[in-house]
This record gives structure tokens, C-alpha cells and sequence, in this order.
């Protein structure tokens, strides 16, 4: 039996004559995989394998934490949220946490996300290049994200920064810490990075 082949259609253009909106971008799934970078259309990568994984470990662990507890939602899979407006800046966590406080469990929103989350998640990709990542977590902090986790599979460590400045370094043998965001939370990364071979 011959082999089919389906070739998706290619994604439609988007504009390059003048800044789109976030709520343009949210409208335009046929653009396909991209960011909303100060009004201008931005390309993104899909995640490898390894990535998808991790996000969606972390993601798990974060939920039964969270739900069991009611403290809030959730989100994972790139999900859009304004990191800064006119002109829009749109970028999508691997995973964020939002509080109860903030937004009400059975409240979840079919737009990007507009409040600022508690804690955001980064998973390095082998083509995460690094001025690009130092200036995601700096919109992540501009807009007032308290706890970051970048979580590196290569290195098989992890690096917390903090509303406050700070900055620690988690060894491969070490252990990510909700903090005052999730107190009790702890993932250790052995377990995290075990299934990585």
C-alpha cells in the first residue's frame, strides 16, 4: 500500500507594515507558532521531546500541590500572557502558577493571560539562544512575576530568581522550592531529570 503523505497548509503571513495587538495575535491561530514581541510577530520553535516532558512534569507536580490545596491554577504548554502593553508584548511560560487570590479557580479566562502570575517555569531548549532568555525573564520580573524557575536538561540543574534580585543556582542533586509562592512545594531534580536516560 503506497504511503500517503499530508502536508499542512503553510501558515498565512502576518502583518509587517505596522504592531499587532495581543488580542490580533490570540485571533490568528492560522499564524501559527509565535510570540507578540513589542506590537511585531516573533516565530518560536517547537519544543523537542525532552522539553514537552519536563514541562509537563513539572506542570503535574505543580497541579496536585495546587489542586489539593485550592491555592489556584495551573497552566501549562506555552500559554500566552501580556507581559507588557502598547505595544503588546505576548509570551508564553512552559508552565505558570496564579493564585486563588488573583484569579478564581473556575475562572480561567479564553484570552491570554493578563495578570501577572506568582511563578513562572522556563525550560531550556538546545535553541534557546541567551540574550533572548535573559530578556524574557526580565518582562517575567518587569511584571511583577515573584519566583522563576530555569530549568536546564543539559546541565541538569536549575536557577531561581526572584522578584527581590536574588538569584540561586539548584545542583542536580538539589531541590526546587515553592518558597513563600507554594510553601511545603519540592521537586527534586533527580527525580525531575530521571527519565532523561
Amino acid at each position: 500500500m503506497p504511503t500517503v503523505i499530508l502536508e499542512a497548509p503553510p501558515a498565512l503571513p502576518w502583518p509587517t507594515d505596522r504592531l499587532v495587538t495581543g488580542e490580533e495575535l490570540l485571533n490568528h491561530p492560522e499564524w501559527g507558532n509565535c510570540e507578540l514581541i513589542r506590537g511585531k510577530v516573533v516565530p518560536v520553535c517547537r519544543p523537542n521531546s525532552q522539553h514537552g516532558y519536563l514541562m509537563l512534569e513539572v506542570g503535574a507536580e505543580l497541579r496536585s500541590f495546587v489542586k489539593k490545596r485550592k491555592l489556584g491554577t495551573v497552566i501549562v504548554g506555552d500559554a500566552g500572557v501580556y507581559l507588557e502593553t502598547d505595544p503588546d508584548t505576548v509570551r508564553g511560560p512552559d508552565v505558570y502558577f496564579i493564585s486563588a487570590k488573583k484569579m478564581p479557580i473556575n475562572a480561567i479566562p479564553p484570552s491570554f493571560q493578563k495578570l501577572p502570575p506568582e511563578l513562572c517555569v522556563e525550560i531550556v531548549s538546545p535553541r534557546d539562544k541567551s540574550a533572548e532568555g535573559k530578556e524574557k525573564i526580565a518582562q517575567f520580573l518587569a511584571m511583577g512575576v515573584n519566583l522563576i524557575w530555569v530549568i536546564d536538561p543539559k546541565k541538569r540543574t536549575a536557577q531561581i530568581l526572584r522578584q527581590n534580585g536574588t538569584v540561586s543556582v539548584v545542583p542536580t542533586d538539589g531541590v526546587l522550592s515553592g518558597e513563600d509562592i507554594l510553601p511545603g512545594f519540592e521537586l527534586a531534580l533527580t527525580d525531575l531529570f530521571a527519565a532523561l536516560g
